[in-house]
């Protein structure tokens, strides 16, 4: 019987429950966002109801959407848990006052998400609201540690009657807390959207838009994952955080070469080993690099004498501040591109292209003669309606 068989699904056993979580984890780490084995569930939604429209893009998408937000949900619940009573603790140990207030809206704002994911995973039959209760709870909790941080905590020093070279201390250490409370936050934001571009790149093989968003975003996040990554690594010293810092900076070579390859229309099959390769290797070296960067902060950790738990939380953060990037990007992604495709030009935006592509031909002409070793001389004719072939480059 047919995975995709209503009655079959409904067939299924209680005792087949934890085939309910192995589905959802199989769909959250598909390359191809294939949704497998339909649950017994989403057999209702999806053939009587046909909320996919007789779209198989548009099921493969809803589906792998739920598996994504169940992951986020796996890693989000305990980080957000325990940051929670790390802070309630705090609250208790020194008292309540305006720090710890601070502290304490991260924490609800933070709960708020994890509210928010859930709600998008168990709407996950209903892609307008869960896309919105999703994109708008992850917002208030990517801003709220960014106003927190806005707070000089030189003040409060000055409000406990500290001055002089301790209050100045105190502003240190406050930006110290300021950078490791939103490394997480920031850290997740650039390698979230990357993935959602090989996502939306399985979903529609045939655009250029994810390819391209890969080739933009890379060197950015390059950038930002060095500049994070100097603080950890300056502090805790050593081999381990040398080969977490290598591995983490070797891993987005991998989405350069995917970006190169992927921006411009393609056959499914090729897109997609093109898109397991790279994913393979950026798991295999963001994975190393994680393991490393775990063993170090505890070393760290030992050393000062602080709380484990300061070394999971971050790392828990931001596996679940990713895979829920993942799916808003995913979300952002595919309403451009179906805006895109379903706008009609204006008279002004017909001329505009039409000059545009009479200046580009001027230009590359130009170029070519003034500077032949950077054009080819041989024009080549390229039809981008067409698909192109495995293993091709776009000039």
């Amino acid at each position: 019987m047919s995975d995709h068989d209503p009655a079959g699904a409904s067939a299924a056993s209680p005792a087949a429950a934890p085939g309910t979580y192995g589905t959802l984890f199989k769909r959250a780490l598909s390359a191809d966002i294939s949704h497998g084995h339909i649950l017994p569930d989403e057999a209702t939604a999806l053939e009587v109801e046909r909320i996919h429209g007789g779209s198989e893009p548009l099921q493969r998408l809803i589906l792998w959407r739920r598996g994504a937000l169940f992951m986020a949900l796996v890693f989000l619940l305990p980080a957000t848990l325990l940051h929670f009573i790390r802070d309630i603790v705090a609250m208790a140990g020194s008292g309540a006052n305006t720090l710890s207030g601070l502290y304490l809206m991260i924490s609800f704002a933070n709960i708020g998400m994890c509210v928010g994911v859930f709600v998008a995973f168990r709407r996950w039959d209903r892609l307008g609201k869960s896309r919105r209760i999703l994109f708008w709870t992850w917002l208030i909790a990517f801003v709220v540690p960014f106003l927190v941080a806005l707070f000089p905590l030189r003040s409060f020093a000055r409000e406990q009657g500290i001055f002089g070279a301790q209050e100045v201390m105190i502003g240190l250490l406050g930006a110290m807390n300021a950078v490791i409370g939103l490394a997480p936050k920031a850290l997740s934001l650039v390698p979230g959207l990357l993935r959602a571009a090989l996502t939306a790149k399985a979903l529609f093989p045939g655009s250029a838009t994810p390819g391209w968003l890969i080739l933009l975003g890379t060197p950015y996040y390059i950038l930002l994952l060095f500049v994070v990554m100097l603080m950890p690594y300056q502090i805790a010293g050593g081999g381990l955080m040398a080969l977490a810092l290598f591995c983490f900076l070797g891993a987005p070579i991998f989405l350069i070469r995917a970006g190169r390859k992927l921006a411009g229309p393609s056959e499914l099959d090729p897109a997609l080993a093109q898109i397991r390769q790279t994913r393979l290797a950026t798991a295999i070296l963001n994975g190393a690099g994680g393991l490393f960067l775990f063993i170090g902060l505890i070393d760290l950790v030992s050393t000062l004498d602080l709380n484990p738990l300061d070394a999971v939380v971050p790392i828990f953060g931001i596996v679940a501040n990713v895979f829920v990037l993942g799916v808003i990007g995913v979300d952002t992604t595919v309403v451009a591109m179906t805006r895109a495709h379903a706008s009609h030009e204006t008279p002004e935006q017909t001329a505009a292209r039409e000059r545009f592509a009479e200046d580009m031909d001027a230009f590359i002409h130009a170029q070519g003669e003034a500077q032949p070793d950077m054009v080819s001389p041989r024009p080549r004719q390229i039809d981008y309606d067409q698909p192109t072939e495995p293993g091709s480059r776009r000039p």
